[in-house]
């Protein structure tokens, strides 16, 4: 009887642990000089968080960083070319997903994406420009942000609640240009379009079931 006790024990034990093993990824890949990445990754009880963050032909003060409290999070970072490039993503939750891509000869360039709930999706993609930043923010759940920067300005998505939507593109020949999405409520749509230079736009929404669209061209 205690034989079969302790063989019962054991498999109890292998698979509990078995049920909260934990594996997150992580990955760094560095070229050129003066990059500095930084990868924290929390698990609840699932992990499978992954993290990559790609620092190539740097130049000068290129930083990134990625936090992932929560399991089952997306997170990337790359920058490529010029210098002074500083990218920031912070996961709390689960099923959030993150890209930050920073590419070409600008310089000063700041990316930062900031997700607290579940099942968040956001993008910031910048280009050719210098002195440019973007910040999306998102409290809740199943929301999603995307930023398409190519010039100088600044560009800012604020969600808070569940399922909105909001878009930002400044193309080429925007500079100067500054656009700004907050959205309090749930499923609220918002975009911006600017393709000139010195533009200013601004959507806010508060309530659910709003849909507004901006173009400056």
């Amino acid at each position: 009887i205690m034989k079969k006790l302790t063989t019962i024990l054991f498999v109890l034990v292998f698979a509990s642990s078995m049920a909260f093993a934990q594996s997150n990824s992580a990955t760094v890949n560095q070229t050129g000089d003066n990059a500095e990445a930084t990868v924290t990754q929390i698990s609840d009880q699932v992990g499978d968080n992954t993290a990559s963050i790609d620092q190539l032909m740097a130049n000068s003060n290129y930083t990134a960083s990625i936090l992932q409290d929560g399991d089952e999070n997306e997170a990337s970072v790359t920058q490529n070319g010029g210098n002074f490039k500083e990218s920031t993503v912070e996961q709390i939750g689960h099923r959030n997903e993150a890209t930050v891509t920073a590419e070409g000869g600008g310089r000063a360039n700041v990316s930062d994406i900031y997700q607290t709930g579940n099942d968040n999706d956001a993008s910031i993609t910048m280009g050719l420009v210098s002195s440019a930043s973007s910040t999306i923010d998102q409290t809740g759940n199943k929301n999603e942000g995307f930023v398409i920067a190519l010039d100088a300005g600044t560009a800012d998505i604020t969600q808070t609640g569940d399922e909105n939507y909001a878009s930002i593109d400044s193309g080429f020949y925007s500079a100067g240009s500054n656009s700004f999405v907050t959205q309090t409520g749930d499923l609220n749509i918002g975009t911006i379009v600017q393709g000139t230079t010195g533009n200013a736009a601004t959507i806010n929404q508060t309530g659910n079931s709003n849909t507004s669209n901006i173009s400056q061209n």
